[in-house]
């Protein structure tokens, strides 16, 4: 069987990347498997308070813009190039934490939310995870 992928596809991809760097969750997550399969069908993408209040509007917008139903009204990708958020870098935004390389006593700086330093529970993995 042969599968088509149209170049529309590419930045919806891109959109549910950036959507899963920001939050460490998928952006069509569900508790079950079909759940997950139907948002994926439906293009169904929640942006709660809890995953977004750190991240900035602009780079909202721009996800939103990515993962529309409809691929015909995607930006191409030199839109998303150029996009102002895309352009402006997201590491200025982003608090620095030192982080100590596992079996290492060097550190490094890498910006990371700071909420999530703690260890992650089963549950936040199976969130970031989804079920699929």
């Amino acid at each position: 069987m042969l599968i088509r992928i149209f170049p529309s596809a590419f930045p919806r991809s891109v959109g549910a990347v950036t959507y899963y760097l920001l939050t460490s969750v998928s952006p069509f997550w569900a508790p079950t498997k079909e759940q997950t399969f139907e948002n994926v069908c439906l293009q169904r993408v929640s942006y709660p308070d809890d995953l977004f209040s750190d991240v900035p509007r602009e780079a909202i917008e721009f996800i939103q813009k990515l993962l529309v139903k409809d691929p015909g009204l995607r930006p191409s990708a030199v839109d998303c190039l150029a996009d102002p958020w895309f352009q402006s870098g997201i590491t200025q935004s982003l608090p620095f934490v030192e982080l100590q390389n596992p079996g290492s006593s060097e550190t490094m700086d890498t910006p990371v939310n700071s909420d999530s330093c703690p260890e992650q529970s089963r549950v936040d993995l199976d969130r970031s995870i989804g079920e699929c």
